[in-house]
């Protein structure tokens, strides 16, 4: 282990900086204790193009929750964000950090009076916890967040059912679509032909000036974009949730909208 002299509080130089989240990513809990005893001013450091903190990064390291709680006693924030708007706890669900983690991250932040971190918070693409973590393809974490975060943040603009499907949707994975699509929120969006619609800021979100967008995603689209992917078996699940409307999406698609080329779909569509 290197030895290192306590520094003044002058700006941190970059190769510093680039050096403890190099042993942060490792999991070198001993290197970052060091670095930390000799600098603490470096629990809260960012990658400059990135914004990505010590804390997020520790989120999803080797030793994560030893290397979480030594920068948080050095008094890592947990309120800072990333060039993409992103929290610790965003960061962490993006990346599929394991539950432990998020319910550390949430432990501190109900300490708070006025917690740092909340549920509905979303990225600089709207995206919130829930999304993100459908993403990360992390199933244990998916199921985690199901059960721990309430039905009023699940259902808000950020986390929305139709967007946790389409996000699974993107990934091409049978497997893993099937598996989001076993929760009973999305299953009743589909059973109720849900439509979703919000806002989406182009440019700066903070700007008056900013180009916004209306973005909207209904169970149809979702189901396009099955077919689109050739996902037969998710096709096959969206029927036998609700069969009516999955023929008659089906049928618009495959012969009205553009003819398939392929006879596959045909025995839905007959």
């Amino acid at each position: 282990m290197k030895k290192y002299s306590r520094r003044n509080s002058t700006p941190l130089d970059s190769t510093l900086v680039k050096a403890f989240h190099g042993a942060i990513e490792q999991g070198d809990l001993d290197e970052v204790r060091a670095q930390l005893a000799a600098q603490p001013s470096l629990a809260n450091t960012k990658e400059v193009k990135t914004g990505v903190t010590s804390l997020m990064k520790s989120s999803v390291a080797p030793n994560a929750i030893a290397l979480m709680t030594l920068l948080r006693q050095q008094g890592a924030n947990l309120a800072t964000r990333d060039a993409t708007r992103r929290t610790v706890l965003l960061y962490a669900c993006t990346c599929g950090a394991e539950p432990a983690t998020v319910d550390l991250l949430w432990s501190w932040s109900s300490l708070r009076p006025s917690p740092d971190l909340r549920w509905t918070h979303c990225d600089s693409n709207h995206d919130g916890a829930m999304v993100l973590a459908v993403r990360s393809r992390n199933v244990a974490l998916l199921h985690h967040l199901w059960s721990i975060v309430p039905i009023s943040a699940q259902s808000n603009a950020s986390n929305h059912s139709l967007k946790q499907l389409k996000a699974a949707i993107s990934t091409n994975d049978e497997d893993f679509i099937i598996e989001v699509m076993s929760n009973p929120l999305i299953q009743q969006a589909v059973k109720d032909e849900d439509e979703f619609e919000y806002e989406y800021w182009v440019d700066d979100w903070s700007s008056s000036d900013a180009n916004t967008h209306d973005i909207k995603i209904t169970v149809a689209c979702c189901i396009k974009n099955a077919i689109d992917a050739n996902l037969r078996r998710v096709v096959d699940l969206f029927e036998r949730i609700n069969p009516g409307y999955t023929h008659a999406t089906l049928f618009y698609y495959c012969h009205t909208m553009q003819p398939c080329e392929s006879a596959e779909w045909s025995d839905f569509t007959s």
